[in-house]
């Protein structure tokens, strides 16, 4: 069978193991428990490997079955056939005697996904974990010492005879020291789909202890529950595997924490941020701080926040970065307070555009530059389209003049950027325009008087105009009587 390994969702390497000071019965709410089965503890400080009833208490207690007490007593009788069997062989002949002694009794069919003890023994369906346990089961029995052999995507046995250690593929009946046999070659491949790993390919497998192997049930099971879905299953499992296996540092401690993130993503992806922040501050409590719980709790709050902006709560969603800051990294807090930010002050300009008082947009656009989070470009461009909306505002109500004047205010307060030259070239031509058809129309009227008047006064606001000055000269001719 393939060893399954669980999907992973983050890697973590740091270990606070306080585990033991939590109650086993969480969990009874759907949500993980986080505390390891007291069984779990049981196994890894006192486990008595070299008994067999022990062991497939072992096998039925990873395999998350009960009844192993009588899965015990049924296989006596067979423990005995098969110690009656060996008494007169050495190591050697008694490890290739268990395993083809398995295969007659016990096994029958191959199946990839059955890591079960209880299924193996009820049905005959078996895969290279099962098999591999139930060898060591009956091995141990015989008194052989067997130890388990792991490669990346496959487990199976050796066995000790004098100062060698003999493969045992447990999945083939012709798979010990399988290989110096042809029938073994002939048939593993078809049937498991993997390929045989000899021990002079020693860096791509190691040997393992018995409580190892045995957790490779447990492995499996994790597996089997993330691909169903069953998020809250695997994190009690993984615990579990965690303190069987030490409680130590390592990669089992960090596929307890990728199972524990798995959960929280799956809240998160949900829409229940707040839940995923809360089962992180859980996850931290019972396991320790690591990095990786920073890069969760910093994308979680990412899309909590964000979800408040765009729904337009930004009273919540300023409250919630302040009080989310402490939980952050300092790159989150500089992100998330950029967002925030930024939203506020595209609200506050879309409020002042829709007839807001100037002063609000002002009180929030000085608070945001003082605390130097948006980039003085941002701010820039948004206060240019405040000034810009407010001329246009003027011109609507005070006319092209007072527009004018605003926008050379503007112009004074913020430099001459495009925009705003553009705006002042409009309202400066429409002022002059409005001047000059008032003084064309009087002259084209023969009000030559009020011509000339009008057109001094334009000349007043635009000195120097050359078509002012050429109107004035056509007005003083037509008074002149040329």
């Amino acid at each position: 069978m393939k060893i399954k390994t669980p999907a992973s969702v983050l890697l973590f390497t740091a270990i606070l193991f306080v585990a033991a000071q939590l109650s086993f019965a969480q969990g009874t709410d759907n949500q993980p428990r986080l505390a390891a089965d007291p069984r779990a503890y049981s196994f890894a400080e006192s486990f008595d490997g070299e008994n067999w009833r022990s062991l497939i208490e072992l096998a039925y207690w990873c395999s998350g079955d009960s009844g192993w007490e009588s899965a015990a007593d049924k296989i006596n009788p067979a423990v005995n056939e098969l110690s009656d069997l060996v008494a007169a062989m050495d190591d050697r002949e008694k490890g290739e005697a268990v395993l083809q002694f398995m295969h007659e009794h016990f096994l029958s069919v191959y199946h990839v996904q059955q890591s079960s003890l209880d299924t193996l023994l009820s049905s005959g369906r078996f895969n290279c974990v099962s098999s591999a346990v139930l060898y060591t089961i009956l091995g141990t029995a015989v008194g052989l010492e067997v130890a388990g052999v792991n490669t990346i995507d496959h487990a199976f046995c050796s066995v000790k005879a004098g100062d060698e250690h003999i493969d045992v593929e447990t999945t083939n009946p012709y798979g010990f020291d399988p290989g110096k046999k042809n029938e073994f070659q002939d048939g593993f491949g078809k049937t498991t789909g993997f390929s045989y790993v000899p021990p002079a390919n020693y860096r791509d497998r190691s040997f393992i202890n018995v409580l190892t192997l045995f957790s490779l049930i447990l492995q499996n099971r994790i597996a089997d529950a993330e691909s169903e879905d069953r998020y809250v299953d695997a994190v009690g499992i993984a615990v579990d595997r965690w303190v069987l296996l030490g409680g130590g540092p390592g990669a089992v401690y960090e596929d307890v924490i990728i199972r524990m993130l798995n959960y929280g993503t799956l809240l998160s992806r949900a829409g229940r941020e707040e839940d995923a922040l809360a089962w992180a501050y859980k996850g931290v409590l019972a396991y320790g701080e690591h990095p990786k719980w920073n890069d969760f709790i910093d994308g979680v709050a990412n899309n909590l926040l964000l979800k408040l902006v765009r729904r337009g709560q930004l009273e919540e969603a300023r409250e919630r970065l302040d009080s989310l800051k402490l939980r952050l990294t300092a790159d989150a807090v500089q992100s998330l307070e950029l967002m925030v930010c930024d939203a506020e002050l595209l609200a506050a300009l879309d409020e002042v555009m829709t007839g807001g008082a100037d002063s609000d947009f002002l009180e929030v656009l000085n608070r945001i530059r003082l605390d130097e989070v948006i980039s003085a470009g941002r701010l820039q461009e948004v206060e240019l389209n405040w000034r810009l909306h407010r001329i246009r505002l003027i011109a609507e109500s005070e006319g092209w003049a007072a527009a004018n004047n605003a926008a050379e205010e503007a112009i004074s307060e913020m430099g001459r950027l495009p925009q705003q030259e553009s705006a002042r070239r409009i309202y400066y031509s429409n002022q002059k325009a409005v001047l000059y058809n008032a003084a064309a129309d009087a002259f084209n009227s023969r009000l030559y008087d009020e011509a000339r008047t009008l057109t001094e006064q334009a000349m007043l606001e635009f000195p120097g105009d050359t078509d002012f000055q050429s109107l004035l000269s056509t007005i003083e001719r037509a008074l002149s009587g040329n």
